[in-house]
């Protein structure tokens, strides 16, 4: 997952937890399909232990590794699958 993907599709929504963090994601809200591929894609990286998205929300919960995993790693991840999904960098700007 290289490439640049825009930071505004996913913000901190709960990062008051160590290990634990809840994300907004652009574009998730009543997509099931961008849920898995989140959950399936983020599910394998180092230091992530588990992840559950959101459909209904339009958030995903991680639970990670505190001294493994890093919020400024996290962010850019999720963005990248989402910068993937067609039309979605069209609806950023």
């Amino acid at each position: 997952m290289k490439g640049s993907a825009n930071p505004s599709l996913v913000t901190v929504a709960h990062a008051g937890v160590p290990g634990r963090v809840r994300f907004n994601v652009y574009g998730l809200r009543r997509n099931n399909k961008l849920a898995g591929q989140l959950e399936h894609d983020l599910g394998g990286q180092a230091g992530i232990r588990f992840v559950q998205s959101n459909p209904l929300t339009g958030r995903i919960l991680i639970l990670f590794s505190g001294d493994a995993t890093h919020l400024d790693v996290l962010q850019p991840l999720i963005a990248e699958v989402v910068a993937t999904r067609p039309g979605v960098q069209d609806a950023v700007g």
